[in-house]
């Protein structure tokens, strides 16, 4: 479905964030829409209790609503967050995985409405994963695509 390779999407991603080259996260787009970005766990994500510091917890699941947008291949618009919660449900203690899904019916549907509107609102769950597949914690974000000023 991505429109952009994951390496191209790994490079765009860290250096116009650097906090994810820092967090060594790196990126894959899996078969029906499944986007997941991967985080060693190393002492500079840890917390005063040894399990990973709860802010990057929250922009491991964040930072793939950016993902399956610039994924998709849309030029001239921009990925904006609107709102995120997150539910931390347990201790995260491993290396983890955030995962989303956008389909490519998802895509479609975005870029009717840009066509149509030139603007889109998204909503995303996302989960981050231990090693084991124990949810860690869930967001939802709201995202809204804008015409790039």
């Amino acid at each position: 479905m991505a429109a952009i390779k994951p390496e191209i999407i790994d490079q765009i991603c860290k250096n116009s964030v650097p906090l994810f080259d820092f967090l060594n996260v790196s990126f894959e787009f899996l078969a029906d829409g499944v986007f997941q970005c991967h985080m060693p766990k190393e002492r500079k994500v840890s917390n005063h209790l040894g399990s990973v510091y709860a802010g990057v917890q929250w922009s491991l699941a964040e930072v793939l609503g950016g993902i399956v947008f610039l994924s998709s291949g849309i030029n001239g618009y921009v990925p904006i967050l609107k709102s995120m919660s997150i539910d931390f449900t347990k201790p995260a203690l491993t290396d983890l995985v955030s995962e989303v899904r956008f389909t490519s019916n998802d895509v479609n549907e975005m870029k009717k409405s840009l066509d149509k509107d030139g603007r889109y609102n998204f909503e995303l769950e996302s989960n981050v994963k231990d090693i084991n597949g124990n949810i860690v914690a869930t967001g939802h974000a709201v995202y809204a695509i804008r015409k790039v000023r």
